[in-house]
């Protein structure tokens, strides 16, 4: 598995993480168990307010979006960052592209996000523009564009695209790091149309998301979210990685499975006009999702009202019979008995 999978085991240093990130640019990151500060009911994308068949479908489903909320930091920040770096230098290819037509709203996107995180995180950055200062580095005014985008990536946990001013919309810049089995290199440039052209059924709301990227303005930026069930806990997991296809069976896989939760945001910037699209990736085993009652009936419901196209689409189709068992026949004694076993095996 490569080093750069997982985020590493917690480092004492987090005060000062852009010194770890120096540090980890000639060593490897190891592996590490993936654990995340925010619980799953924090973004949680299964509901009770739609019957499963509707939930299960392709939806925008947009929440106005306050703009204090716009970044979400953890503990894991340091980690994450790290991570970004090691990628940014070893799969840049795979994770980062800026067309020219993006060089202004590039800019524009690094200086509205150091004063968001000034604003809102000052105990971790401080802001003068065009400076901001990260846990005692100093990041000087970029060169170019491609650094200035560069430069967002490596302050936040998100990843980030812009999406062009004038429609069509098209997507002109993105640093992803965290893809969720897509290809940046084959969605760069295309339309809204084009991008999401392999998703099941997402003609139904083709033109609704054309009008809507077209219309979004300043005042009214949203949120939504996105979620798919990986049998891996890698962040990375672009198109071309090549899947390890383990045993699941209905006494593993709570274990072996990931719900991969991605909380989206858009807002259109003010001087450019371009549409900054934001990903935040949460990653949570299946057991813990199992573990609360609510969420396991909800979860259990949208997965066994995807219909086929939707479970190979995700990548879940391999598992998702032993998956729907498992969640039915959950027994949380006899999990957390085998889960002791294991660990003291």
């Amino acid at each position: 598995m490569p080093a750069w999978s997982r985020p590493p085991t917690p480092n004492p240093r987090d005060q000062a993480p852009f010194f770890l990130l120096q540090s980890l640019l000639s060593n490897p990151l190891e592996s590490g168990t993936v654990r995340f500060l925010m619980s799953v009911s924090k973004h949680f994308p299964f509901t009770s307010k739609l019957q499963p068949e509707v939930a299960a479908q392709p939806r925008l489903g947009l929440n106005p979006l306050l703009l204090r909320e716009w970044i979400e930091i953890d503990e894991r920040w340091a980690e994450f960052t790290a991570l970004k770096s090691q990628l940014l230098r070893d799969e840049r290819e795979n994770v980062f592209r800026v067309l020219p037509e993006a060089f202004e709203s590039c800019f524009e996107l690094r200086e509205t996000v150091a004063e968001h995180l000034a604003e809102f995180f000052p105990d971790r950055f401080q802001f003068s523009n065009p400076e901001l200062i990260v846990g005692g580095q100093r990041f000087l005014a970029p060169g170019s564009a491609e650094e200035a985008l560069e430069q967002v990536s490596l302050w936040t946990q998100e990843d980030w695209a812009l999406l062009s001013a004038a429609p069509p919309v098209h997507f002109e810049a993105g640093s992803i790091c965290f893809p969720s089995r897509w290809s940046l290199a084959e969605k760069i440039g295309k339309s809204s149309d084009l991008i999401h052209g392999p998703v099941p059924a997402f003609a139904t709301i083709a033109k609704p998301t054309a009008s809507f990227l077209e219309r979004i303005t300043m005042e009214r930026p949203v949120w939504r979210l996105n979620w798919s069930i990986h049998n891996s806990d890698q962040l990375y997991s672009p198109a071309h990685q090549k899947r390890v296809e383990s045993a699941l069976t209905p006494s593993n896989v709570l274990e072996g499975t990931w719900l991969r939760i991605e909380r989206q945001t858009l807002r259109r910037l003010p001087r450019t006009s371009a549409v900054v699209f934001s990903i935040r990736t949460y990653l949570h085993r299946m057991s813990e999702v199992a573990s609360d009652d609510e969420q396991r009936q909800l979860a259990l419901e949208t997965i066994q009202a995807l219909p086929p196209e939707a479970l190979a689409y995700k990548g879940m189709a391999p598992f998702a019979g032993a998956l729907l068992e498992a969640l039915r026949s959950y027994d949380g004694k006899k999990l957390n008995a085998q889960e002791n076993a294991q660990e003291n095996a």
